[in-house]
């Protein structure tokens, strides 16, 4: 009897655990979105050979957890975006 109720007393202790452990909230990776050319257009994606301003906003928006956008626009500056219309919050 004592080694059935250690076994149910361990079993349980165990489904406890898994439901905790399954409970908390997975942590999230941060992105960093890299803009490479002074225009407004959005193909909806940002990559290494097209990330605009709109883009990389977009595409932080979207991604779980804090971000990062930074600028590595070639050619010499400086650079000016002139936006076709509000960006997006």
């Amino acid at each position: 009897m004592r080694t059935r109720n250690r076994y149910l007393q361990t079993l349980l202790t165990m489904i406890l655990l898994s439901v905790v452990l399954f409970a908390l909230p997975l942590p999230v990776e941060a992105s960093t979105f890299v803009i490479n050319t002074v225009d407004d257009l959005d193909d909806g994606t940002c990559d290494a050979d097209h990330c605009s301003l709109r883009e990389a906003i977009d595409a932080a928006n979207t991604n779980p957890g804090p971000d990062t956008i930074s600028f590595n626009i070639p050619g010499a500056g400086p650079h000016v975006i002139e936006l076709c219309s509000l960006l997006p919050k």
